[in-house]
């Protein structure tokens, strides 16, 4: 029986990170930082592509609370006067 320790076949990565060898903290750092700021970019460009694509549908979405509040208490006896339409 050999007593050397299994290499994992070349090419092929363990399951620590590196072929036969493990990360330092600063690696593991390194590659969270990668990770983040890949993730905060995509994040980014999704919102900026939603933003500029459903603007107005996004727009009448979040102000149809507002305007619906203002119809209620347009109804009320006597009437509270709000600004129906949002500076935007």
């Amino acid at each position: 029986m050999s007593t050397e320790k299994s290499q994992p076949p070349a090419g092929k990565e363990s399951a620590e990170g590196k072929a036969g060898g493990s990360m330092s903290f600063s690696g593991h750092l390194d590659e969270l930082r990668k990770r983040l700021f890949l993730s905060l970019v995509v994040v980014g460009l999704v919102f900026m592509v939603g933003w500029m694509g459903f603007a107005p549908q996004l727009k009448v979405f979040f102000l149809y609370p507002h305007q619906q509040a203002a119809e209620a208490l347009a109804t009320y006896d006597p009437p509270i006067e709000i600004e129906r339409r949002l500076q935007v």
